[in-house]
Parts: structure tokens; C-alpha cells; sequence
């Protein structure tokens, strides 16, 4: 549909990468950007591709105005100057983000029909990267007041439209959608923290689909920071629809339940002696800082055990 509006423009199509592109796909769709010199480039699809839209046309036509047409309501990547691609090294696949903020895309489109036909089980990995994301902003050390505004009006939609959206209702994909946006400007301003920075082992090593990694830790770090979300609490149990950080936890993991994918770590096959490899890889200063409370990697395994 869209290839068929672009009349008398010249257009080269690039497609065929995996799940998570890789360094490796961003240096080589860099070239071909490099000699097809294009005015605009178009991102189309979910988040890993509009991520390697971002990082090829910085490494290969710094000059084209990027545009971002995202085909899931989840990572927010049309809103941020984060991609992030796999990379190979001597310890095995690890998932780094890129951040420029030539990376932020100057077009974005916004339309309900682009999600059209989207499997339940991803509606409900990239919805929960929603909520993920506007929890993490929100009690994020860095936040701002606008961050706190986009992050809790995007927790807000999420929490009300992502099971209605899941069970499909065109209604809510646009609120979904919108949400994503929201949740994606928000952590353009903060960053993810601790739950993001679990998730990319847990995904690279167990494949867990991101947003559902993500998530997955969501309701035990809200645990884990209850009494240090001073008058922050209010609100965020607001957004969510609870009184307290424990029933807004209770309240993640009925919606997570509500999607019908595995909420232990176990059904996802870890086991507990795989939890000092997921801490090695996960455990960067730079990623946790921003959680209201102090985590040291022990304490972090504590909180990994209670998602077993």
C-alpha cells in the first residue's frame, strides 16, 4: 500500500532481517544507503526495524530525513535516539543501544491499519514494553516533568486498552499505539533502568521476546521499590488503578496473566544456576542508576529469584 503511493519517485526497497538485526546488518544496509544516496528514508515495521533504520542512515546517509511507520504498538522507537542491535563477541550475543540524538526519527506516522493482522502473542510482548517502559520513566532518578506527564499518560492507556487491543479491538489499537509514543518519549528523556537492563540477557540468551522480558521482572522490582517511591506512589497507582505499590504489582501480573504467555522465568526455561550469568550480563551502573532504590548484584539475584 504504501510502495503503491509513491508514483514517479524513485524507491529501492530493502527488507529481510531477522528478529534482532545486528551490527553487522546496519554496517551492510549502511553501503547500499551510502550508494543509492536517498532523499528520505522510511522505516516500516516494529522496533528492531525502525532501530536499523536509525543506526544505517547515521552510519550511511546522515543527510536523508528518516521517517518511522511502526507496525507494532510497543517499543516507542519512532520517539527516541536509541537503536538497539545484537552484537557477537567472545562471550556470546549481547544486545547494546546505540544513543544519538541525530537518531530520532523527523517523520512519524501513526496509523491503526498498520497493525492490522498482528498476532495476539506479539500485541501482548509489545504491550508490555509499554508498560515497562512508562513505570521505568516514571520512577526513573532522571526524570523530568515532562517525562513523568508522557510516562504516566502512556501507563494510563496502556493499562486500560492493552488486554481490549490484545483481544481485538480496533478501538484500543489506536490508544495502543499512541501510548507506545508516549512511553517512547518519555524514555528519550530518562532512559530504561533495572527491568530493561535484565531483559537483554534474558532475551539474547533465552529468547524471551524483549517486551515480555521486560516486563517480566516489572511486578518484583515494583516490590522491590515500594518504600521508595515517596509521593510518586499516588500517581503511579492512579495510572494503574490500584491503592499501593503491592497492588499495582498484583495488578501487572493479573494483566500479564490476562495475555496468556509464561510469567516465571521457569516457563521460559531458566533455572536458578543460570541467574550469575544473567546478573554479569545485565548489572551495568550506568542502566541501574536510575532505579529509585540502590541495587547491588546480590540483592538483584534475590529479586530474580522471586520471579522463579
Amino acid at each position: 500500500m504504501l510502495m503503491s503511493g509513491l508514483r514517479n519517485v524513485r524507491v529501492a526497497e530493502f527488507s529481510g532481517w531477522g528478529e534482532c538485526p545486528t551490527d553487522t546488518d546496519a554496517e551492510s544496509l549502511a553501503r547500499e544507503l551510502s550508494r543509492f544516496r536517498p532523499e528520505a528514508i522510511v522505516a516500516v515495521g516494529g522496533g528492531s526495524i525502525i532501530d536499523l533504520g536509525k543506526a544505517s542512515r547515521r552510519r550511511g546517509c546522515p543527510e536523508a530525513l528518516l521517517a518511522a511507520v511502526p507496525t507494532t504498538a510497543g517499543s516507542g522507537s519512532e520517539a527516541t535516539p536509541y537503536a538497539s542491535l545484537l552484537i557477537r563477541n567472545n562471550t556470546g550475543p549481547q544486545k547494546i543501544s546505540e544513543n544519538f540524538p541525530e537518531q530520532v526519527p523527523r517523520v512519524v506516522v501513526l496509523d491503526p491499519f498498520a497493525l492490522e493482522g498482528l498476532p495476539a502473542r506479539q500485541k501482548a510482548i509489545s504491550g508490555m514494553d509499554v508498560i515497562a517502559q512508562s513505570i521505568e520513566s516514571y520512577w526513573s532518578l532522571r526524570n523530568t516533568p515532562r517525562s513523568d506527564k508522557l510516562s504516566l499518560r502512556a501507563l494510563a492507556l496502556a493499562c486500560e486498552h492493552l488486554v481490549p487491543y490484545w483481544r481485538g479491538s480496533e478501538g484500543s489499537a489506536k490508544w495502543m499505539q499512541w501510548a507506545a509514543y508516549l512511553a517512547g518519549g518519555a524514555i528519550a528523556i530518562t532512559t530504561t533502568n533495572a527491568c530493561h537492563a535484565i531483559s537483554y540477557p534474558l532475551t539474547t540468551r533465552f529468547k524471551i521476546p524483549h517486551g515480555w522480558a521486560a516486563g517480566l521482572t516489572l511486578p518484583a522490582m515494583l516490590r522491590w521499590n515500594r518504600d521508595w517511591l515517596g509521593p510518586k506512589a499516588a500517581a503511579l497507582g492512579g495510572a494503574i488503578g490500584c491503592s499501593c505499590p503491592d497492588d499495582c504489582a498484583d495488578q501487572i501480573e493479573s494483566i500479564q496473566r490476562s495475555l496468556g504467555l509464561p510469567v516465571r522465568l521457569r516457563e521460559w526455561g531458566v533455572n536458578e544456576a543460570d541467574l550469575p550469568a544473567i546478573i554479569a550480563n545485565s548489572y551495568r551502573p550506568d542502566r541501574v542508576f536510575g532505579n529509585p532504590r540502590p541495587i547491588a548484584p546480590f540483592e538483584l539475584e534475590d529479586v530474580l529469584r522471586g520471579v522463579f
